[in-house]
């Protein structure tokens, strides 16, 4: 008898919880030790470990992944620790549920019976809704508590890492002066002046420059080759990271809780924005002891505008760099070339490497002047172009790449369904006599609404993924076609190919440029991924709205 092959799902929803390994640990050794008793055959490779919120089912990635094997018919038992593993939100369930009762996949829960009728299923679908409605009241019970210690206590949240240049005092209520020595490899770090380095110091250090008129790009350099290694350990200091340093206004003893939030958009990513000011919450002075003075944190970020202001990249046009934006990199140390400007009389451009050492503290400099790179890029493009089955390939590529699970049929046959079971409810309601039955039709009803609800709801993220898929696969054929009709007179000198379309045609191939030292005997290298169609889609629409 042949053993049933069976995945294993464990879920957490946040970091800390992975971190810690107790939840996604006991779940996988509970769920294997069901398969071991059940004579389940473990697919190894779908042993998923997932850190995501319960709420959303369809943006899970490892989730989409089991999803696909499903369909695929690679398994034919789904074990989870419990149903809320799956999702939370008892709507995501129940689409879930189909979706595998639909391709023949047993879901095995370890600590909760499989429902077998339908009122196993009401049962389970009224379990899902109390979990729904104790994840809003856990949100509004924390949110209540932040509140309170926001507004009455006056004290900070206390949450993450403090600031670099503190660390929170006993209760994580207020910041303190991180004077520790800096320390590498049990080794003291020490300035030009024979002085311990320490968080607060490096601050100093970075105002003290910034405001002198050294440039964010110097003073990384300079923290750099210090070895001074970050917040986070690293020895290279980002010229993000210092101008996040420097616009930090809570350097000046500004202590302000409540000033972002997170915001859900459907179909969009979580982001976090700043409130309005005043949505603002002021802590007590002391809070926050001050590292700079006001007068200096002003000085810097007038600076900092001047520089922002006078920046080559807000003057000229982006498109004399074919390879800007990732294309081209640096063959050491992996991040993408800048485009340099020279404002002499030469007006010489050239990408190169903001970097000075890899993270195995090898020593560059990597530079090469744009019109020969973007030349040599552009002929090893051509040659994939006049090649009909490397175009072939490199579309059949792009389209399974962005082959979206058909959704709307199945979503579409469980709304009439729900719309079938409201509408046998009202007749029910409509004869209904005894006041228990009347108030068990009105419960029953408002569930129903709620579900029909979210599978809407549910309808309205796939349209969003329809249309994104459309226009993906419209980008693909218009590439394959363009190709096509380019291909006869591309080695004519007369043909003349714009910058769009060579831009849109490296990204569509996945070219990535790298680049060596002038030292080199091969200075240029190229790597091949996945066509990068979203690429492509971002460039039209800029184009669209610079045509508007």
């Amino acid at each position: 008898m042949r053993r049933l092959r069976a995945a294993i799902y464990c879920r957490v929803s946040t970091d800390k919880q992975e971190e810690e390994g107790t939840s996604l640990e006991t779940q996988e050794a509970d769920c294997i030790k069901c398969c071991q008793a059940k004579g389940y055959r473990i697919v190894t490779h779908l042993i998923i470990k997932e850190v995501f919120t319960g709420t959303l089912y369809r943006e899970r990635e490892l989730l989409t992944k089991l999803r696909e094997a499903a369909s695929k018919h690679e398994i034919d038992v789904v074990v989870f620790h419990a149903y809320d593993r799956l999702s939370r939100e008892p709507v995501h369930l129940g689409v879930l549920m189909d979706e595998f009762e639909r391709e023949n996949i047993i879901l095995e829960s370890v600590t909760e019976p499989t429902p077998e009728d339908e009122v196993g299923y009401f049962v389970l679908n009224r379990h899902g809704m109390a979990a729904k409605t104790e994840v809003v009241k856990f949100k509004e019970r924390v949110g209540r508590a932040k509140r309170h210690r926001m507004e009455v206590k006056k004290h900070m949240l206390g949450q993450g890492k403090p600031a670099y240049g503190y660390k929170w005092n006993e209760g994580h209520s207020a910041y303190l002066y991180n004077d520790a020595p800096i320390t590498v490899g049990g080794q003291v770090l020490y300035d030009e002046e024979g002085r311990a380095w320490t968080e607060r110091r490096v601050v100093e250090r970075i105002f003290t420059m910034a405001k002198r008129g050294v440039s964010i790009r110097q003073i990384a350099f300079y923290l750099t080759d210090k070895g001074i290694p970050t917040s986070k350990g690293g020895g290279i200091w980002r010229f993000s990271t210092i101008r996040a340093i420097l616009c930090n206004e809570e350097y000046t003893g500004k202590a302000v809780a409540n000033r972002y939030k997170h915001i859900i958009e459907r179909g969009k990513l979580k982001r976090v924005v700043i409130r309005p000011a005043e949505e603002h919450i002021l802590l007590p002075e002391g809070t926050i002891p001050p590292i700079v003075d006001a007068e200096t944190f002003v000085h810097v970020q007038r600076r900092l505008e001047h520089n922002k202001a006078q920046a080559a990249r807000d003057s000229k046009d982006p498109r004399d760099a074919l390879l800007r934006g990732g294309i081209a990199l640096c063959a050491y140390c992996g991040c993408h070339l800048s485009v340099q400007r020279h404002s002499d009389s030469s007006h010489r451009k050239e990408y190169f490497c903001k970097k000075r050492s890899s993270s195995q503290g090898e020593r560059h400099n990597v530079a090469m002047s744009v019109a020969k790179l973007d030349a040599i890029a552009w002929r090893e493009a051509v040659a994939h172009i006049k090649d009909p089955d490397k175009i072939k390939q490199k579309v059949a590529q792009a389209r399974e790449q962005w082959r979206f699970l058909e959704e709307r049929p199945e979503l579409t046959a469980k709304l009439e369904k729900v719309k079938r079971k409201l509408q046998n409810i009202a007749k029910m309601a409509e004869g209904a006599e005894d006041e228990d039955d009347i108030e068990y039709y009105k419960v029953r009803q408002s569930e129903l609404e709620q579900e029909k609800a979210g599978i809407e709801g549910l309808l309205e993220d796939v349209a969003i993924s329809e249309e994104q898929e459309r226009k993906i696969q419209a980008a693909i054929t218009r590439f394959e076609q363009w190709c096509e009709c380019i291909r006869p007179d591309i080695d004519n000198p007369e043909c003349e190919v714009s910058y769009d379309e060579k831009r849109d045609a490296i990204c569509m191939l996945g070219i990535k440029v790298l680049v060596r030292r002038a030292e080199e005997d091969e200075r240029v290298a190229f790597r091949y991924g996945p066509p990068d169609v979203m690429a492509v889609l971002y460039q039209s629409c800029d184009r669209a709205t610079e045509m508007v």
